[in-house]
């Protein structure tokens, strides 16, 4: 009795390699950048740099119910800091994750503030490809403010890629300043 093969059918090897030599000279030449992986977030305590952080957001003075204090969201606008990113990368660096530890505490003294959080990217690479980059830095931000006890009714995502930079012009000064996250405050609307 003979069985019946398991093993697929091989396709030509001349024409599968050339097929994937022309798809890979194909994104080579049209200066794609590379695919971004984001990676495990490091753990709120420790930082991913051995240094213990708090995840206790009502840090400093105490939680505010109700209603955010006249002046607080102007006061809060001007001192949200802003989130830098590395080339092609939603990965949160050490400066990025102390400045998120001091706006989540901000988030916790005030739970009826509503935040939405801008993905920003440098002009390099394609417009698509810069508004999902934006989104995965956006998400990254948010997700570590949760992980730190920030509520995610208060949070709200935005990716605006390339379309509103922070510094025009080329070369690595300008670029870094636009490979951002930054924070838009308001009050959340009565339930």
């Amino acid at each position: 009795m003979v069985r019946p093969s398991t093993v697929p059918p091989r396709l030509p090897v001349r024409g599968a390699s050339l097929a994937a030599g022309l798809v890979a000279l194909a994104f080579a030449s049209a200066g794609c950048p590379k695919q971004v992986q984001v990676k495990d977030y490091a753990s709120p305590l420790d930082g991913g740099d051995g240094e213990a952080r708090s995840a206790d957001l009502t840090d400093g003075p105490p939680r505010t119910p109700g209603p955010v204090p006249a002046g607080v969201i102007e006061e809060l606008r001007a001192n949200f800091e802003k989130v830098y990113f590395e080339y092609d990368s939603a990965d949160l660096t050490a400066p990025s994750r102390d400045a998120l530890d001091r706006n989540a505490r901000i988030l916790g003294r005030y739970p009826s503030l509503q935040v939405t959080i801008e993905g920003h990217c440098d002009d390099r690479g394609s417009t698509d490809y810069n508004l999902a980059l934006g989104e995965r830095r956006a998400r990254s931000v948010m997700e570590y403010l949760v992980r730190l006890g920030a509520g995610s009714d208060q949070l709200r995502l935005v990716s605006y890629g390339e379309e509103r930079p922070d510094s025009s012009g080329d070369g690595e000064s300008a670029w870094s300043r636009n490979r951002r996250v930054e924070f838009v405050a308001s009050e959340s609307p009565a339930r």
